[in-house]
């Protein structure tokens, strides 16, 4: 019997039985832990993987965790043997190795905080921005100028007239708290001592 693979080539010289043995590929349970905040999804193939499913060893699964309104995707975990924790992508695969595994994703509750902006020293508008994303500067309304040239937004109060040139505000990403910024205006004689 010659043997390559899974082929065989057998050349008799006299009557014999060939008989092949097989044996089963082991399967191991797949458990899919729900979630808050998003759905994780399963697929075998094109099948859906429902929590306790027996897969082949050696099986591919790719995945995807799917955030609610309201959340974003942290991780997603594959818990065999050890604790596999993917958090580069909400779409990945898993190839089951041997033991049972258990999967999860976690995802975060948006958190939010309040921008206000304040203009000739009065609050013109307050919007709500999620921590870690960018903040947009509103545009000035042509009647709050006043004869004025509007500079910048500045974080630093700004009580009456002065001098002191402050920090503009040129970008920045919301942090763990509200926020206030201040328009700045210059008469047109001061205007280029302040951009300097």
């Amino acid at each position: 019997v010659a043997q390559n693979g899974n082929s065989f080539v057998v050349t008799p010289s006299t009557d014999c039985t060939v008989q092949i043995n097989f044996e089963a590929i082991p399967t191991y349970a797949a458990t899919i832990n729900t979630t808050t905040g998003g759905t994780l999804t399963v697929m075998n193939g094109g099948d859906e993987v429902s929590s306790g499913d027996e897969i082949q060893d050696g099986t591919v699964l790719p995945i995807t965790a799917t955030p609610s309104d309201g959340y974003n995707f942290r991780n997603w975990q594959a818990i065999d043997a050890t604790t596999h924790t993917y958090t580069a992508s909400n779409t990945g695969s898993y190839t089951i190795n041997g033991h049972v595994v258990s999967f999860k994703a976690n995802f975060d509750e948006k958190v939010y905080h309040a921008v206000n902006w304040y203009v000739n020293g009065s609050l013109s508008s307050t919007e709500n921005v999620e921590e870690g994303t960018a903040i947009t500067k509103p545009a000035i309304d042509p009647s709050d100028l006043a004869g004025k040239k509007f500079v910048g937004w500045s974080s630093e109060t700004i009580n009456g007239t002065t001098d002191d040139k402050p920090t503009f505000f040129t970008s920045a990403n919301m942090s763990t708290s509200d926020v206030n910024y201040y328009a700045v205006f210059a008469k047109n004689r001061v205007l280029a001592q302040l951009v300097e």
